[in-house]
């Protein structure tokens, strides 16, 4: 059903469906921007009342984000969210869950009024921006399943159904 990147972007089928791969990279990119901006205006937002952390919470997100990819901008989204007392890296990741789902949220009433507002889509650029709200939509019901169980943490150890 699904076909592989290779051969998603091969030659003959970027030339066979160039429309929808531009597409689907102009819908990645206004997602990318979006999270971008949120994270900006989070900054902005939160610059003004923003409470600093407290040397043993800020221990806690240093050591948190360390594993992570980017460890810098994670302890900056982390430490923006204002008011977080961290004590344990439970505490981390359900900030970063977070600040996700807000982000998650943004896009998809982006997507949304996008999708409204826009005049002159075709019925193949209104179906692939519908395909991108379903698909926020699950990221958004995945996010919210991941803080049920982290909140079940210790508790529930695994991710496994029992």
């Amino acid at each position: 059903m699904a076909s592989s990147i290779k051969e998603i972007f091969s030659k003959d089928n970027f030339k066979k469906n160039k429309k929808i791969v531009l597409l689907s990279a102009a819908v990645a990119l206004l997602l990318v921007a979006a999270v971008i901006g949120i994270a900006a205006g989070a900054s902005k937002a939160n610059g003004n009342r923003k409470q600093p952390l407290s040397p043993s919470s800020h221990a806690v997100l240093r050591s948190a984000c360390s594993s992570t990819l980017y460890p810098e901008l994670c302890i900056s989204a982390v430490a923006t969210s204002g008011g977080v007392k961290l004590t344990s890296q439970k505490d981390v990741i359900e900030a970063s869950l977070n600040l996700t789902t807000i982000a998650v949220e943004h896009n998809y009433f982006t997507v949304k009024k996008l999708i409204k507002n826009r005049k002159g889509l075709t019925p193949r650029e209104k179906t692939a921006l519908h395909d991108c709200l379903e698909t926020i939509d699950e990221t958004l019901d995945e996010l919210h399943e991941t803080l049920e169980d982290l909140q079940m943490y210790p508790n529930k150890k695994t991710l496994r159904e029992p």
